[in-house]
């Protein structure tokens, strides 16, 4: 029922190095239930890395939005959409960008007094997925916890070994290889792992030919090793991005019982 969408709202603020950027804004809305105090934000990165998240419905955004999450969807300079100027900001700055503007987006919001601070979590799958592990490394402590589907971990296998189609994407993101091979290790979080400190939690398709579920397994054994709090489902029979309605249900199940665990009570 529509009382319980949240209507999206299109914001714009300052980023890290003064630029502009853009997001979409929802705050919670559930009919029968009332809180008191600031909510706690879910930030969603989108896949690409170039797309764009538009001010349509999203279920995923309602099912947070419903349960008392406030969310952000970052359209990250890169992002298409807002222009050529624009779109082309993520030119060799994949990995740097993005995970400034999940940071500056989720900043503006609790500097305008809408989200609590101390209770933030970042999602993204895909090259979503990448963003949210590059900002667990690169910003410990900042979010609580990350979530993250069929994550590219490893950019430079990414690079080497991926579908023809996007081939040569990696040069304009990145650099060109060889040449570009230490910028290369340097974005990719597989080669950080030791940086991250919060919880994560962590989902793969084990028929997946885009991103080899062996990245996300690696990511889940430095946090073993670590003993940082995660939760690891591979599913069977489900490739890059997730269909069936039962992985579907018990997705979206685990993510929000991890965020009630790690955010809402950690």
């Amino acid at each position: 029922s529509e009382e319980f969408y949240s209507r999206a709202k299109s914001i714009k603020w300052r980023g890290i190095d003064g630029d502009e950027v853009f997001g979409l804004y929802y705050a919670p809305k559930n009919p029968n239930y009332t809180s008191d105090g600031t909510a706690p934000l879910l930030v969603l990165i989108h896949g690409g890395p170039t797309s764009q998240r538009m001010a349509t419905f999203y279920p995923e955004v309602s099912y947070f939005t419903s349960r008392g999450f406030a969310v952000l969807q970052v359209n990250y300079r890169g992002s298409s959409g807002y222009g050529r100027i624009y779109r082309n900001k993520l030119r060799g700055n994949w990995g740097l960008s993005d995970v400034e503007d999940a940071v500056s987006g989720a900043q503006h919001l609790i500097d305008k007094g809408l989200v609590d601070g101390q209770r933030m979590a970042i999602m993204g799958g895909s090259a979503g997925g990448f963003t949210v592990l590059k900002t667990m490394e690169e910003h410990p402590g900042f979010f609580k916890v990350g979530v993250t589907s069929y994550g590219v971990a490893d950019i430079l296998a990414m690079a080497t070994d991926t579908h023809k189609f996007e081939a040569h994407y990696m040069d304009l993101l990145v650099g060109s290889l060889p040449d570009a091979a230490a910028v290369f290790r340097e974005r990719s979080p597989l080669f950080h792992l030791d940086k991250i400190e919060r919880p994560i939690a962590v989902f793969h398709g084990a028929d997946d030919l885009v991103v080899s579920p062996s990245q996300s397994e690696e990511v889940v054994a430095s946090l073993q090793r670590r003993g940082i709090p995660h939760i690891y489902h591979l599913y069977e029979g489900e490739g890059h991005g997730f269909r069936k309605p039962e992985t579907l249900e018990h997705f979206y199940t685990a993510v929000e019982q991890f965020l009630i665990k790690h955010v809402i009570y950690g």
